[in-house]
């Protein structure tokens, strides 16, 4: 149908007030223009063979001149930059493969008229990663523009930047007439893909968007602020192991949407959302495939509604979609916007869900696979008249240099047996009273538990394993039925809502995340902020049921090893981190003379760093590993060894540090320098150990006065409850406590005070 705007455009002369009260009336009842005056129609030269959708009639670069990509380098002659960058029609052709990290900002696809044709590529193909720090953002970015084409090519957001929590995989904003076709993207912290603004003629297809980064791991946001109506076509693509958005759609009225024959795995908390906050989005939802997966929730969602700032109902046909596993299929008022027909006919005719299941899997992604694509789920089809519970599954792959096979016992089917296991007498019954054994039986039963719980949380190293361990493990994990498995995803899913429940309470006091961060940095651990929340508070909760186990019920001797619970892995991480401190001063004259030896015999600093990993002591061998491949990484040497200096709160290796870039600005001879240092921290470091020796005294009077009371009280509480009850059970005794508890950290801190000398 054609805008009522243009229609009041053409009118003229004595007709103009009544073509003012037209346009009026339109606007008012929600009629609004379209985004173009050109209506689709199905090309009769489309921009590539089997390109279908809405963008199909994108030109891209056809007709023009073909510019040859010859480095993988940021920029310059031959670069990937330099072709979309060239004016004029375009089409960028790869004579070589690898990754292209854009060490600026990444290049704006901004000319029209280009084709970037991915699977020219020798090799594994062409990849696209951003270069960190504040630009470190989307690495492919299609704005302002029109007549585009983007293929095969995979995008990974492989650095951490100073606005890394913004970033996109891919962007199309305020763009006409694109096609991203046969795309991989991945690890994005926010949208894998995203429209922007006023797009119109876009199709994305045959793409696979994976494993996005939490915690704002999106599939695709198709549109985000619209002024006007868009025709957009998401056909046969992969999303998998995204949280939510699989995809999002949230067009203004007079859109035509199409999501067809797409499969959606492994959602967290929503598949496709449909929102209203637009006017209503129109869009037909058909052939696609939804499937659960380990991370989905039990109270998932295939297909939602999202009434949050609706201005209008959103208009939406559903037909022919396959939902498995356990999750809600449909929102319950999703029927209620629910058409007969699409509103806009389909530019496509949809296969069955099967067959484009099939379809998706063997065809999604950018061509060569990568090892990240290559992870698909297999499936297999129980035979008929297989009722085992257990089976062992075969998987044979072939290679070039023959067959590998491999075997795995695994769990086909759940046997569930009826009824609840709980007596109908005990359920009528008005309940029994628990003899206290059973009470302290299940407060120890709590304690253990949390213990367990506590031991799950925390990472444990675990060997790379071999190819045949990864079959078997791939069949073991592939080939059992989702009914079976979910005592196990249960568990998996409780631990890492705990997890995401203490990264939300970090994250509303970003200062004590950063604190945490740092005392586990220090003290070498590899447990994340969110974890060691966790286990912190597991043990708080452990201390507290001893304490009460121990006191027999006492509600004060349970707060006392609460606090105990609250202040002791503080003092353990921070004596953990006191220690490696320790341990990393002491060798580093040691180490700063074998750097200098190592620049006396010519080799460079980065080099002389090498030899430091490779033949240093622990922990001065694992932190410079860390330097070393922070450098590989693009990170200047003088800023990865200023962030070690930072991590140990060292001031002797901060003067190192500032040693070598006065050295780095001015020129000198840096092995001279480096002696120089290294004799002065063994000057310093002799001094330092005679004043520890003339404070051991001091230092271990205030430990013996600190702890013996507190280890006193607890003698007695062990051994004569009774003697001190009354410290605890009294309100003039409960006062003394804190009193006397109050006066002995005071002289603690005024005796540690003293005995410590800076040196």
């Amino acid at each position: 149908m054609r805008p009522v705007w243009t229609l009041c455009a053409k009118l003229s002369g004595l007709a103009f007030a009544a073509s003012l009260a037209s346009c009026a009336d339109s606007a008012e009842s929600g009629t609004q223009p379209d985004a173009e005056q050109e209506v689709w129609q199905k090309p009769d030269v489309p921009a590539f063979p089997r390109a279908e959708g809405y963008g199909a009639r994108s030109k891209g670069g056809r007709g023009g001149r073909i510019i040859r990509v010859t480095t993988l380098a940021d920029s310059g002659p031959g670069s990937l930059r330099d072709c979309i960058e060239t004016l004029g029609p375009r089409v960028c052709v790869f004579r070589v493969s690898g990754l292209i990290r854009f060490t600026g900002a990444p290049p704006r696809i901004r000319h029209p008229f280009i084709t970037i044709a991915g699977e020219s590529a020798p090799g594994e193909g062409i990849t696209l990663a951003h270069g960190g720090g504040s630009v470190g953002r989307t690495p492919l970015v299609i704005k302002n523009t029109n007549d585009v084409i983007v293929r095969h090519l995979r995008i990974r957001n492989d650095r951490v930047g100073d606005e890394r929590g913004s970033e996109d995989g891919i962007t199309i904003e305020n763009s006409s007439h694109v096609i991203i076709d046969h795309v991989s993207a991945s690890w994005a912290r926010d949208e894998l893909v995203n429209g922007f603004g006023n797009n119109n003629f876009i199709t994305i297809s045959n793409s696979l968007f994976s494993w996005g980064i939490p915690k704002h791991d999106k599939c695709a946001l198709l549109a985000s602020d619209p002024e006007r109506p868009q025709h957009f076509s998401f056909l046969g693509n992969l999303c998998a192991h995204n949280g939510d958005r699989n995809p999002d759609i949230n067009f203004p009225p007079l859109s035509c949407v199409e999501v067809v024959n797409n499969v959606f795995y492994n959602a967290q908390s929503e598949f496709a959302e449909v929102w209203e906050s637009y006017g209503g989005t129109p869009v037909a939802i058909v052939g696609n495939t939804f499937i659960a997966g380990p991370d989905t929730k039990s109270n998932a969602i295939g297909i939602v509604r999202q009434r949050i700032a609706s201005t209008g109902p959103a208009r939406v046909f559903v037909a022919d979609n396959d939902f498995i596993g356990k999750f809600l299929l449909k929102d319950h008022d999703l029927a209620e916007i629910t058409l007969d027909r699409p509103d806009c006919p389909l530019t496509v005719a949809p296969a069955s869900p099967q067959a484009a299941y099939a379809r998706v899997l063997a065809m999604a992604g950018a061509f060569p696979r990568d090892a990240l694509d290559r992870q698909v789920l297999v499936t297999a089809q129980v035979p008929d008249g297989l009722d085992s519970v257990d089976q062992t599954i075969a998987v044979s792959l072939s290679t070039s240099s023959g067959t590998v096979s491999a075997e795995a016992f695994a769990a086909v089917a759940e046997s569930v047996a009826g009824g609840t296991g709980v007596d109908d007498q005990l359920l009528r019954s008005g309940g029994w009273a628990l003899p206290a054994w059973a009470m302290y039986a299940g407060v120890l039963a709590i304690g253990m538990g949390l213990v367990v719980l506590l031991v799950a949380l925390v990472p444990r190293p675990t060997p790379a394993p071999s190819a045949a361990d990864r079959v078997v493990s791939y069949t073991a994990r592939t080939g059992g039925t989702a009914e079976h498995e979910t005592p196990r995803l249960d568990t998996e899913q409780a631990i890492a809502q705990a997890k995401d429940a203490a990264a939300q309470v970090l994250r509303r006091t970003k200062g004590l995340e950063a604190t945490i961060a740092r005392r586990l940095e220090g003290a070498g651990s590899e447990l994340k902020p969110a974890e060691w929340l966790l286990v912190h508070a597991g043990i708080v909760v452990v201390a507290g049921i001893f304490g009460l186990l121990l006191g027999a019920g006492n509600i004060i001797l349970g707060l006392v090893f609460i606090l105990l619970g609250v202040a002791g892995p503080w003092v353990y991480l921070g004596m953990r981190r006191s220690r490696r401190r320790k341990a990393f001063n002491a060798g580093l004259p040691d180490t700063l003379q074998l750097i200098s030896g190592s620049l006396s015999a010519g080799l460079s600093l980065a080099q002389s760093v090498d030899t430091v990993v490779r033949e240093g002591p622990e922990p001065i061998s694992t932190e410079f590993r860390r330097v070393l491949v922070e450098t590989r990484l693009g990170v200047t040497i003088e800023d990865a060894l200023e962030g070690l200096a930072e991590r140990f709160d060292s001031k002797d290796f901060e003067w190192v540090v500032m040693a070598i870039r006065i050295q780095r600005q001015v020129g000198g001879n840096l092995a001279e320098l480096l002696d120089t240092v290294a004799g002065t921290m063994r000057e310093r470091e002799y001094v330092r150990r005679q004043v520890n020796a003339l404070a051991a005294e001091g230092k271990l009077s205030a430990w013996v006065l600190g702890l013996l009371p507190p280890l006193f009280m607890v003698y007695l509480l062990l051994t004569n409850y009774d003697y001190v009850s009354v410290m605890f059970t009294e309100p003039l005794g409960i006062l003394m406590m804190v009193g006397a508890g109050l006066w002995l950290a005071v002289g603690v801190f005024w005796m540690s005070r003293l005995v410590k000398v800076e040196v």
